[in-house]
């Protein structure tokens, strides 16, 4: 299970938690309101609306289905499943949109080098 601490909710890097984030893609996939929600459709569906409900509405109705037994409030739940989403969503245009990542550490940081495709 994920380990929940006070200041983060899930450590989603963790490798024995990667079942967290397949899991949350699935519910995800399974439903076309959360495509259209999180952008994982272009466009429009026909026919599908958020019900009015704010994006981290529905990242709270997400964790209920991805941690049933959690005792951590839903909005600092709902909050971490956004930040995974937007997280995988900017990854993988990344790695959709270029040809060479480069990260290299200095005195300055940690500097990510990237070449367009």
């Amino acid at each position: 299970m994920c380990d929940f601490t006070i200041n983060c909710v899930c450590r989603w890097a963790d490798v024995r938690n990667y079942h967290l984030t397949d899991q949350l893609l699935s519910i995800i996939e399974d439903s076309t309101r959360y495509w259209q929600a999180f952008g994982f459709k272009g466009g429009d569906i026909p026919g599908v609306t958020s019900g009015g409900k704010s994006s981290i509405q529905m990242c709270c109705e997400i964790a209920g289905n991805l941690f049933p037994l959690s005792t951590v409030p839903c909005k600092k739940l709902g909050d971490s499943i956004k930040n995974r989403i937007y997280a995988y969503v900017i990854h993988s245009i990344l790695l959709l949109s270029c040809t060479d990542i480069l990260v290299s550490s200095g005195s300055s940081g940690v500097m990510l080098h990237i070449k367009n495709s």
